[in-house]
């Protein structure tokens, strides 16, 4: 969770090395064209649907833990946003970007403990925005980082898998995530965002969890797997979760049409995860 020394001992400093960050890393954000929605069982391209049993339907690999950062040593204790947050391992925040889809946010976070940690975002974690008229996103993971040291030089992290926190100097990240709300706008940079928790007991913090959207995990994860870019992701997204037709989505987002029919495709060849055992 941030915290206003968080931001009085970098974020306000660091704002302007932010803009540049995002600017040279964000992919640009998306403009106008169309997209479909699933109403259909044919497959539009005549191709034979994939067999159901490829996809990935149970609920605990898709929301895994991304893997261990190459940069970490093996066996660093590892430790989800909220579960570090709440144990006061680290002070973070989340901010939008303007974009709706692919590296959309920032994240700056500076680690607290003593010892080294590796934090992770839980695909599918849905991140609620400050403003009511911006839409919710649901993140997939870090992409790529930087360190901003004490004289507000930056070290470049390069593509990352986890957030690896080897000591407390400020570091900036963008983030995968992708709208949930097809009818709010897009998250502006003075967005900030924070994880809708799971069974929030105030008394007992640690552990806190989030409670992921698996169905938008499961699209993720599926269409990395079949190539899409991050325009093909968001279509199925949007299509999924708000029911959007072709025609409305087109009005507002920029998709090749080739993409928006393997988008349309893989939505229908891809069955809803299973449900998740309660323990």
């Amino acid at each position: 969770m941030a915290t206003s020394t968080l931001r009085s001992a970098g974020l306000v400093a660091v704002g302007v090395v932010i803009g540049l960050v995002v600017f040279a890393m964000l992919i640009d954000p998306p403009s106008a064209d169309p997209v479909p929605a699933p109403s259909t069982d044919t497959d539009i391209r005549g191709d034979e649907p994939s067999p159901a049993a490829e996809v990935e339907t149970d609920p605990d690999v898709l929301t895994a833990p991304p893997p261990l950062d190459a940069s970490a040593p093996a066996g660093t204790p590892r430790y989800s946003l909220e579960d570090a947050a709440a144990r006061g391992l680290i002070e973070y925040e989340i901010e939008g970007t303007g974009a709706s889809s692919g590296e959309s946010l920032t994240f700056a976070v500076r680690r607290l403990s003593d010892s080294d940690i590796d934090v992770y975002i839980v695909p599918g974690t849905v991140l609620m925005p400050s403003s009511s008229g911006a839409q919710r996103m649901v993140a997939w993971n870090v992409v790529r980082g930087i360190v901003v040291n004490e004289n507000e030089t930056t070290r470049d992290l390069g593509t990352v898998t986890s957030i690896y926190l080897p000591d407390t100097s400020l570091r900036l990240y963008t983030v995968e995530a992708y709208c949930l709300d097809f009818d709010l706008e897009n998250p502006a940079d003075t967005d900030r965002f924070e994880p809708v928790l799971a069974n929030v007991v105030p008394a007992q913090p640690i552990a806190a969890a989030v409670e992921p959207d698996v169905r938008a995990a499961q699209l993720m994860r599926r269409g990395k797997d079949a190539g899409l870019s991050f325009r093909g992701i968001q279509v199925a997204i949007w299509a999924d979760r708000n029911h959007k037709t072709k025609e409305e989505i087109a009005a507002k987002f920029s998709v090749e049409d080739q993409e928006m029919n393997d988008a349309f495709q893989m939505l229908l060849n891809t069955p809803p995860p299973k449900q998740k055992q309660r323990r």
